[in-house]
């Protein structure tokens, strides 16, 4: 075997838990004590000494006759590990687990005190030893020790490592190195920032931000995600800009509407010409805005939180008109109001599905549609309507709750509903199930007939069979010339 692998694997051995380190002259070190080396290099035992940097504890002794000189005698050392240890002034909380102690006092000689740990913010040198993982009575904890602390400064640990309250996140303190936040109202963005791959903005109503160009960035750029979080309580439009030589989705601008806690996620492609950032993620932080009034009116800065609820029974909904960067805007409109029709209309000359009111979908409680904002019209979708239940004994089943897409019919004795009239702009190939949901009467039936000249099957009625408990069938309208069809029946 060559020379070379084998000093390789010699290496290897400084990977281990356990290294022997050289004591200094007339140092006792007892086995199972904290070791340090001190401001010679050389071995003691730890204690809470300037210019003490904790390395392990010791796996075996000496006594001071054996360490004649400097270097005269080592000790083994281990590195890592968990350990029991004393608390100073039976000190110890349960409430320390997680936190970082330091050492207090040395290990004495036999019958004398033994080494003791403190928190490491009430240490007077700050030598670190680890982190409490478990408590055991206030005299003892056990530690996880971490000898590469004691290579950092105390400031630097009070710093970075947030020593007074470990329990939050270990690297919690070098926030500000992996995240670069900008409260102006136009913030910018250089290469640096980006390269932390999270960034903040906390001005309330930011109008334009600044990403880094092309002659910033690098071939090592290539690929590099990041994500822009707006912490900001506002709410309003951000127009994403960049610099020379770079668009934003083949743009030279990228516009959105973000509140609180909404993010966007960009990935940039170097090897585009011009370079490109492109938007991989958009995240909506949703809230609600709610209302009991009977002609409601949520601004812009409402229909972004993503979510509206209101409780009056018959309202009159008004929607604002849509910025320039709100093409994708979407929320949910729910009806949380007793059985009523909800119309929704626009502020301006903006349509709803191109109509330019909205109404009597949304009837019964907990109904509910999302609207969103093409750019050039509001579309709504995902339509959740709950069953309308027909409890008169004749009469006219509106379109308001045929549109929900089941009637229950409650009617014990013989019923003729007669159906509205649809619209076959909005209501083509609209289907509706009826069932029966109260035993016959003497075994009478429910008849369903139109309410103008349209049919049902191409005749008057749908035959009028609909008379045991639970009997149902589905008719769908065609439009005015074929008219209702029964698509479905189930009759016992």
């Amino acid at each position: 075997m060559a020379g070379g692998n084998m000093g390789n694997a010699l290496q290897a051995k400084l990977k281990g838990d356990i290294l022997s380190f050289l004591v200094k002259s007339g140092a006792v070190i007892y086995g199972g004590a904290p070791v340090a080396i001190d401001s010679t290099g050389y071995a003691v035992m730890a204690a809470d000494t300037a210019a003490h940097k904790f390395v392990g504890m010791a796996e075996e002794g000496n006594t001071a006759a054996e360490a004649s000189g400097n270097g005269i005698v080592s000790v083994k050392v281990r590195r890592r590990g968990i350990f029991r240890m004393k608390f100073y002034n039976a000190g110890a909380q349960i409430t320390d687990v997680g936190k970082l102690v330091g050492m207090h006092s040395v290990q004495g000689a036999a019958g004398g005190a033994d080494y003791m740990v403190e928190l490491f913010a009430s240490t007077s040198n700050g030598v670190a030893v680890g982190v409490v993982v478990k408590y055991e009575s206030v005299n003892y904890v056990w530690v996880d020790i971490l000898p590469w602390a004691g290579f950092i400064s105390a400031s630097d640990l009070a710093a970075h490592l947030l020593v007074s309250d470990m329990t939050a996140h270990l690297v919690d303190g070098v926030a500000a190195d992996m995240a670069d936040d900008d409260a102006t109202n136009t913030p910018l963005f250089v290469v640096a920032d980006v390269r932390k791959r999270a960034l903040t903005i906390s001005h309330a109503t930011p109008t334009t931000c600044t990403l880094p160009a092309a002659a910033e960035m690098s071939d090592k750029d290539d690929g590099l995600i990041f994500t822009i979080l707006k912490l900001g309580a506002g709410s309003d439009v951000v127009t994403f800009t960049q610099g020379a030589g770079t668009t934003i989705n083949g743009a030279t601008t990228f516009a959105r509407a973000m509140a609180q806690y909404d993010s966007i996620t960009f990935c940039y492609d170097r090897a585009a010409s011009p370079t490109n950032y492109i938007v991989v993620a958009r995240n909506t932080n949703q809230w609600c805005w709610t209302s009991s009034s009977a002609t409601p009116a949520p601004t812009l800065s409402d229909c972004r939180q993503g979510l509206i609820t209101v409780s009056h029974a018959t309202p009159t909904v008004t929607l604002p008109t849509p910025a320039a960067g709100d093409a994708g805007l979407s929320f949910i409109l729910i009806k949380t109001g007793t059985v009523g029709a909800v119309t929704v209309v626009p502020t301006g000359a903006e349509t709803i599905d191109a109509l330019a009111s909205w109404a009597t979908f949304l009837y019964v409680q907990y109904d509910s549609a999302r609207f969103t904002w093409t750019g050039t019209l509001w579309k709504v979708s995902d339509l959740r309507l709950r069953a309308r239940a027909v409890v008169a004994g004749t009469g006219e089943v509106t379109l308001a709750i045929m549109r929900a897409g089941r009637v229950e019919v409650g009617n014990a004795a013989a019923a003729a509903l007669d159906l509205d009239t649809p619209n076959d702009t909005t209501d083509l190939y609209l289907a509706v199930m009826f069932t029966k949901t109260t035993a016959a009467g003497g075994g009478t039936a429910i008849t369903l007939t139109t309410h103008g000249a349209e049919t049902i099957d191409g005749g008057a009625n749908d035959g009028a069979d609909m008379d045991a408990l639970y009997d149902s069938k589905t008719l769908t309208w065609f439009g005015a010339t074929l008219g209702w069809i029964t698509t479905s029946n189930h009759i016992h």
